[in-house]
């Protein structure tokens, strides 16, 4: 008996931004579980695929590998917007507003990539 259970977080309907950010920032694409119960016992084994190497830079909005000026327009547009979910993914630190930790967490990353 063999069973195998795959995951990707980002096709989830109402997956959180920032869980996924948590997950990319980890280099988790996919979670898979495999179950064996057979001859010795069972067996059980997880195991995550990444993304192939590809850079996640948190503020990187389009993304496009960097942070720059057009992820900071994105930023603007929504500066200061409150009880909002995740601001379509602008509000960083997840508080349901676009504020100064928001922003402080996007200038920890302003012009890296590319």
């Amino acid at each position: 008996m063999c069973y195998q259970y795959s995951f990707t977080p980002s096709l989830e309907p109402g997956a959180d931004q920032c869980t996924l950010n948590q997950l990319r920032a980890q280099d988790i694409k996919t979670i898979s579980m495999y179950y064996m119960g057979w001859c010795g016992g069972p067996w059980a084994s997880l195991e995550t695929t990444g993304f192939g190497g590809e850079p996640f830079y948190l503020g990187d909005f389009e993304p496009d590998g960097d942070v720059d000026l057009v992820d900071f327009t994105m930023f603007a547009q929504r500066w200061l917007d409150s009880d909002c979910d995740l601001c379509g993914g602008i509000d960083l630190d997840c508080d349901s507003e676009v504020g100064l930790e928001d922003l402080f967490m996007f200038v920890e990353n302003w012009l890296i990539g590319k």
